[in-house]
């Protein structure tokens, strides 16, 4: 059940998402992109995927071993090693 308490917040909550979002995506910009922005996307999309290939490396044994251990038919695997 609402109270009143809990039905505030949640329109509070929603009221500053929608204002979020419509001041996000407004109908017209009055800007340019300018050659260096290019360039900044391209690092920021080159350092996400070597960011998560970093990570894919340092958590791989535990991947595997939670890979195992989904794909088992009630086996089960030590964890120690």
């Amino acid at each position: 059940m609402n109270t009143p308490m809990n039905l505030f917040s949640s329109l509070s909550v929603s009221a500053i998402v929608g204002v979020i979002i419509g001041l996000s995506f407004p109908m017209t910009a009055h800007a340019y992109i300018d050659a260096g922005s290019g360039s900044y996307i391209i690092q920021i999309i080159v350092a996400t995927f070597l960011g998560g290939l970093f990570a894919i490396k340092i958590f791989w044994k535990k991947i595997i071993l939670f890979a195992k251990n989904l794909f088992s038919k009630g086996d089960k695997h030590d964890t120690t090693k």
